[in-house]
């Protein structure tokens, strides 16, 4: 008896993974993002948060807060995908996104290398980014 014919059809997807890359940098105090708002400044800007969405809407007061930020990159392309911002005492105060709250770094066109050239970075590994991400439960 002659065995039937089989036909094995196997498709191999590419796969999707990437790695990642792990940078932490302070904000110096002379950076324009770390400037505090004026007075007239705040006042305008809680109307226009009444008129537009805002962007961050569960970390929007708390990013004047942050003294360093941990920022994880996709190694293929450079883009931040999430971040941890960390306030004077390295305690995390936000991280992005996040529920409704797109994020700070993430929303922007700033890559990989853009990062290293305007901060004093150094890199971090993993698994330190992990257990802060993890550890903060707003």
């Amino acid at each position: 008896m002659k065995p039937p014919d089989v036909t094995c059809n196997v498709k191999f997807a590419k796969s999707n993974f990437n790695f990642m890359k792990y940078l932490k940098f302070e904000i110096p105090e002379s950076h324009p993002e770390n400037a505090k708002p004026k007075f007239l400044e705040q006042f305008f800007g809680k109307v226009a948060r009444k008129i537009f969405p805002v962007a961050n809407p569960d970390f929007e007061g708390k990013i004047a807060d942050v003294k360093f930020w941990m920022v994880e990159y996709d190694d293929e392309n450079g883009a931040p995908e999430r971040e941890i911002g960390l306030n004077s005492h390295q305690e995390v105060v936000l991280k992005m996104p996040y529920k409704d709250n797109y994020g700070y770094w993430t929303d922007n066109n700033l890559l990989f290398d853009d990062f290293r050239k305007s901060f004093s970075c150094i890199e971090i590994d993993s698994e330190l980014f992990e257990q802060q991400w993890r550890g903060f439960n707003p």
